[in-house]
């Protein structure tokens, strides 16, 4: 505790007194230390004694100028004014007392200079001296500092741990955490209301803590792999699923923070989580289903993207018959689900190269002839999107065997025709990407070349309005023209 108080003494001299007291936990007792600065010099010096870990002997430092500061001399007193009559005028001094002894003047005892309970040392030093003094007491208080401080850290420390500990409530056991949410899950579909919805998200916001740590405490990875395996083995991956229509906001965001967390535990270099998902492929299914409620659409996305990165299941959707949705959920009114389930659209096709070519090569007629109702879709967003990953997919290296299937169907040249003419610039250009693979083809079919002839001055022309502009776009220029000697090649060669 830091205590400023202000006295006077002779002369007019007003010091500021800075008493620190070191607050000592082992013991009683407090231990006081005086400095005396003249007038503002306190502010100089006062942050060193605001940490200085004292003892005795005290001392008092007098600093500045104490010549005319007597050591035991009495400070000087005013005499009382004298009373003023009615007109203001001094009256008569009042009568001296009546005669008598004297009283008698009590003289103090000698101080006892070597007394060991002396309360203070006075020092009056020279300026050298003063130097001195003050460079010794910096140095010894700095170290005593850096002493109390490693002291007062390691208390702190230890304080607010076993604070933080005994206001922490014990967590249950990996086993007694599944057995309490499987009950409460189940708990849903026997009795509804408010309780027993409650009961489930504080167990899941427990299960998000246990997997991911509070921020203070981080996951014992020892648990979480024996959290995984229990909630295989009691199903419980089933209930989150089936339960997560159910939920409240805050217990579906947790319960899908809790699924990608699960399905990367690894356990004797396996996933249990993705070998249970195995076992009940319905619960993709389900998953792809619920792009429809609108209320866990974007959490059941989350859920499936996590569950495309492992090929195995990743597979299985493309190859189910629910698949097909995305078609439909692409074109959906509602704008943040029709682009959450195009992104999970553009994952099945893009994280398993091996997969996919093994799915088009199989399912070629029908996957494109669905992607056609996509480009030419009346919604903007829809046809922009699908134009744009088109563009993107068929040209990917991986993808060079689809491409060369694609390019020589005069349908999907007259698609990409259509959209070199749509109003808006991105489309075009992205139409444009697909349409000089048509172009560049060295081995173009007979069918293909004629619509490019009989339609060359359309051509001619929807390439030569083409949009661009400066910097990324000069190559873009670079392969217009190629495509338009390309065409006026054909053109000439077919007279």
């Amino acid at each position: 505790m830091l205590v400023l108080s202000k006295i006077t003494l002779n002369d007019g001299m007003s010091p500021f007194v800075i008493i620190v007291y070191r607050n000592l936990i082992a013991a009683a007792a407090t231990v006081p230390l005086v400095f005396i600065f003249e007038r503002d010099m306190w502010k100089k010096f006062v942050g060193i004694f605001l940490w200085a870990h004292l003892s005795e002997p005290k001392e008092i430092f007098l600093f500045g100028s104490i010549g005319s500061l007597q050591a035991g001399a009495p400070p000087r007193r005013r005499a009382p004014p004298l009373p003023l009559d009615c007109a203001g005028h001094p009256s008569s001094p009042p009568p001296p007392p009546s005669a008598g002894p004297p009283p008698r003047r009590r003289v103090p005892p000698p101080p006892q200079v070597n007394a060991p309970t002396a309360e203070w040392q006075v020092k009056f030093l020279s300026p050298d001296e003063r130097r001195e003094s003050w460079e010794a007491l910096a140095e010894t208080n700095t170290t005593r500092f850096h002493q109390s401080w490693e002291v007062l850290t390691e208390s702190w420390a230890e304080m607010s741990f076993f604070f933080r500990a005994a206001s922490r409530p014990a967590r249950p056991s990996p086993q007694e955490l599944v057995r309490s949410i499987k009950e409460s899950l189940l708990a849903l579909d026997t009795r509804t209301g408010a309780k027993a919805l409650e009961d489930v998200e504080k167990n899941v916001s427990t299960l998000r803590q246990t997997l991911s740590g509070d921020g203070e405490v981080e996951p014992n990875q020892e648990q979480v792999l024996q959290i995984a395996l229990e909630i295989c083995k009691e199903d419980v991956l089933s209930l989150f699923v089936q339960n997560m229509p159910s939920l409240g906001w805050e217990g579906r965001k947790d319960l899908a923070h809790c699924w990608s967390i699960l399905l990367r535990q690894k356990v004797d270099e396996a996933y249990c989580c993705v070998q249970y998902i195995e076992n009940h492929f319905d619960l993709l299914d389900f998953l792809v289903v619920c792009y429809k409620n609108l209320e866990v659409a974007l959490n059941c996305g989350n859920m499936l993207r996590e569950c495309i990165k492992y090929p195995t299941l990743a597979k299985y959707i493309l190859e189910s018959s629910s698949f097909e949705l995305f078609f439909q959920y692409v074109e959906l009114s509602n704008f943040d689900i029709a682009s959450d389930a195009l992104n999970t659209f553009k994952d099945l096709l893009t994280k398993h190269e091996a997969a996919v070519s093994e799915f088009l090569c199989s399912h070629y007629e029908q996957f494109f002839e669905l992607y056609t109702r996509l480009l030419t879709s009346t919604n903007y967003v829809t046809r922009r999107q699908s134009v744009k990953f088109l563009s993107e997919f068929l040209l990917e290296a991986p993808n060079a065997q689809i491409m060369k299937r694609y390019i020589v169907e005069v349908s999907y040249l007259n698609i990409m025709i259509g959209l070199l003419k749509d109003t808006s610039k991105n489309i075009r250009i992205c139409a444009f990407h697909i349409f000089k693979v048509f172009v560049a083809n060295p081995n173009k079919p007979r069918d293909i070349i004629q619509v490019l002839v009989d339609n060359h001055r359309e051509l001619l022309k929807l390439l030569g309005n083409l949009p661009t502009s400066k910097g990324e776009d000069e190559q873009l220029e670079e392969e217009r023209d190629l495509i338009i000697k390309e065409i006026e090649k054909l053109v000439h060669s077919s007279v």
